[in-house]
């Protein structure tokens, strides 16, 4: 279970890697993760996967007070 875990995110962040290289942008942002998860999960597993994460994002920006809700993550491979 764990390397099935493991192999999705690597598939998740390499997608969003991709996505990030191709608009020629610095970051991977909320909106080329929620792309990779359109492009990689099937149907009805990427739309609850897409909420999900959606929701999660707003629980810590309203309850952590973290301020905006587009979370940053560097792309080395730039």
């Amino acid at each position: 279970m764990n390397s099935f875990i493991n192999d999705i995110f690597e598939k998740l962040a390499q997608e969003a890697s991709r996505l990030a290289r191709y608009n020629k942008k610095p970051t991977i942002t909320s909106r080329e993760i929620q792309t990779a998860v359109r492009l990689v999960l099937p149907g009805e597993l990427a739309k609850h996967a897409v909420s999900e994460g959606t929701k999660a994002n707003e629980y810590l920006v309203v309850h952590l007070g973290c301020g905006e809700p587009e979370f940053m993550v560097r792309n080395e491979k730039m």
